[in-house]
C-alpha cells in the first residue's frame, strides 16, 4: 500500500554531558516530489526500546514540518553505551515517475550534533518486487557524494552501507526503484 515500516537501531555513548536523559530523532515530514509538488508524510511511532527494554517517548512538531521523537524521560542515563530501537510507520514516501516508482529515504537524518561512526540500511521488500535501480548518497543534505556501497545480501535484502564516518550534520540517503504498477498511485 506504499507504507514504509522503519526500524532504526541507534547506538550512543552517554557521558551525562550532552546525552543525559536520552536522545531525539528529527524527521522532516515535508518534501518535494518528482513533479515539484509539496508532499506531507505522516508518521506513527510504533515503539521504542533502550537496551531491549521499553523506553518512554514523546513527539513534537517543529515549524517547517519536522517531526521530533524524544527518547527517554526525566531519569538520567547510566554513563556508557546504550542501544535504542525505534520503530515507526510512515506513509506517502513512494515517488511515482513515468517509468518506475521509487523510495528516496534519508536513513540517518542530518540533524545530529554528534559524529556517526557507522551507518547503513537493510531493505526488506514485499514478495514480487524487483529492484531495477539503486543508489546511495552521503554527506550534508543535498550532497551527491557516494561514499557508500549497495548490494543484495545472501538473504535477498537490499543493503546500503556508508564507507566513511560522518561529521555532525552529515548522513546517508538511499534510493531504490521498481517497475511501475506494484503500488497504486494515489489520485488527487
Amino acid at each position: 500500500n506504499g507504507d514504509l515500516i522503519v526500524t532504526e537501531e541507534i547506538q550512543v555513548r552517554a557521558l551525562n554531558y550532552e546525552i543525559r536523559r536520552g536522545i531525539f530523532r528529527t524527521i522532516p515530514l515535508v518534501y518535494r516530489d518528482n513533479r515539484n509538488k509539496r508532499v506531507r508524510m505522516q508518521i506513527e511511532v510504533q515503539g521504542l526500546k533502550r537496551n531491549g527494554q521499553t523506553e518512554p517517548w514523546f513527539t513534537e512538531s517543529q515549524m517547517g514540518g519536522d517531526f521530533i521523537i524524544n527518547f527517554g524521560n526525566d531519569d538520567f542515563l547510566d554513563p556508557g553505551v546504550h542501544t535504542y530501537e525505534l520503530t515507526y510507520k510512515v506513509n506517502r514516501v513512494v515517488r511515482f515517475f513515468d517509468d518506475f516508482d521509487e523510495i528516496y529515504w534519508n536513513v540517518t537524518g542530518n540533524y545530529w550534533s554528534f559524529p556517526i561512526l557507522k551507518s547503513g540500511a537493510r531493505v526488506i521488500l514485499p514478495d514480487g518486487f524487483e529492484v531495477i535501480q539503486q543508489d546511495c548518497y552521503t554527506g550534508y543534505s543535498g550532497s551527491t557524494n557516494r561514499d557508500c556501497r549497495h548490494y543484495v545480501d545472501n538473504d535477498g535484502f537490499l543493503v546500503f552501507e556508508s564507507e566513511l564516518d560522518f561529521r555532525p550534520g552529515e548522513g546517508i540517503t538511499v534510493a531504490f526503484a521498481w517497475p511501475k504498477g506494484l503500488i497504486p498511485e494515489p489520485t488527487a
